[in-house]
C-alpha cells in the first residue's frame, strides 16, 4: 500500500522507500524533458538561417534539416546578424535579407534562391509551412516564398501590384488571392500555409499572424480553393525565396501538422537524446550515493 511504501512501519523498508522516491524523481525529470522535446513536434524541413553574418545564401550554405542539398540560385541574399521575431514563436539567430529594390525591370536585384526537400511533398497529404517575412526600407514589387511543384508553383507573400499579403499561383495569367493584412515596412509578419495536396485540384489556406500555437484558427485569412482548379502536380520538390529586393526572410518550417511548425522550442534548443541519458545517469548516481550513505 502507498502508506506503507513511504511510512516507517519497518526500518528495513526505509532504504527501499528512499530509492523509490529518488528513482521516481528521476523518472519525472526525464518525462519533463521529453515533454520539452515534444513541444517542438516533428519538422520535415527547417531553416533558421543561423549562419555567419554577411555570407551569401547561395554560396554553399546548407544548414537546417530536411534538405537534399545546399541553397542555390542567384541574387543578393545575405545573412543578417539578427533574425526576425514574432511574439510567442520560436526563433533562432540570423535571417536572410536583400537590398532595397532597383528601378523596375532591373533583374540584378531579384533573388531566386532554392533548396530541394529531402522528401518531396506528395499528393493525398496535408502539409503546413510557416515562415517570417518583413518588408524593409525600399522593398520591391513583391517578396515571399514559392513552392515548386511538378505542374506549377504557389507564391506565399506580397504579390506584385498588391499592398497586402496573400497567395498567388501562376505567372503569365496569375490567380491572386490577397488578404486584408497590409505589408508594412519594418514589421514582421508570420505566415502559415496549410496545403492539401490532391490528385486533382489542391486546396491552399493562408493564416496570417496566428496567436494560438496549439489550435489552428477556425478560418484562414485567404484561400485558393479546389474549385479554383490549381494543381501543383503529384510532387512538390523544392521551395525558393522569390523577391525583388528589400525583404528579410526567416524561420522556414515544414511539417505534417500545425503543432509541428508552431512548437515553442526552437530546433537548436531541443535536448538531444544524450541529454536524457545525462539526466537519467545523474538520477542513478544520486540513488547509488544515497544507498552508500545509508549502509
Amino acid at each position: 500500500m502507498l502508506l506503507n511504501l513511504f511510512g516507517n512501519v519497518h526500518k528495513s523498508r526505509t532504504r527501499t522507500s528512499r530509492l523509490c522516491v529518488v528513482g521516481a524523481s528521476s523518472l519525472v525529470l526525464a518525462l519533463s524533458l521529453s515533454g520539452i522535446a515534444n513541444a517542438q513536434g516533428t519538422l520535415l524541413s527547417y531553416e533558421g538561417f543561423d549562419y555567419t553574418p554577411g555570407q551569401t545564401l547561395q554560396n554553399g550554405l546548407n544548414g537546417g534539416k530536411g534538405w537534399a542539398g545546399n541553397w542555390f540560385g542567384s541574387g543578393p541574399g545575405a545573412i543578417t546578424g539578427a533574425g526576425l521575431t514574432y511574439p510567442g514563436a520560436m526563433t533562432t539567430g540570423g535571417g536572410v535579407s536583400t537590398a532595397g529594390s532597383l528601378p523596375a525591370g532591373n533583374p540584378n536585384n531579384v533573388t531566386t534562391v532554392a533548396r530541394f526537400f529531402t522528401a518531396p511533398l506528395t499528393d493525398t497529404n496535408t502539409y503546413f509551412l510557416s515562415y517570417l517575412l518583413q518588408p524593409n526600407a525600399g522593398s520591391g514589387f513583391y517578396g515571399g516564398l514559392n513552392l515548386q511543384g511538378s505542374n506549377g508553383t504557389l507564391f506565399i507573400g506580397k504579390s506584385e501590384g498588391q499592398t497586402t499579403y496573400g497567395l498567388q499561383s501562376g505567372t503569365s495569367v496569375p490567380l491572386v488571392r490577397p488578404s486584408s493584412t497590409s505589408a508594412v515596412q519594418g514589421q514582421p509578419v508570420y505566415l502559415v500555409l496549410r496545403a492539401t495536396l490532391n490528385p486533382g485540384a489542391d486546396q491552399f489556406d493562408l493564416y496570417i499572424n496566428p496567436t494560438d500555437f496549439v489550435n489552428l484558427p477556425a478560418s484562414p485569412n485567404v484561400s485558393i480553393a479546389t474549385t479554383d482548379g490549381i494543381d501543383l502536380g503529384s510532387t512538390v520538390g523544392d521551395l525558393y525565396l522569390n523577391n525583388y529586393g528589400g525583404y528579410t526572410v526567416d524561420e522556414i518550417r515544414v511539417g505534417k501538422a500545425y503543432g509541428d511548425i508552431t512548437g515553442t522550442v526552437a530546433p537548436s534548443n531541443v535536448p538531444e537524446p544524450g541529454a536524457f541519458a545525462l539526466f537519467t545517469g545523474l538520477g542513478m548516481t544520486a540513488i547509488g550515493f544515497h544507498l552508500r550513505r545509508k549502509r
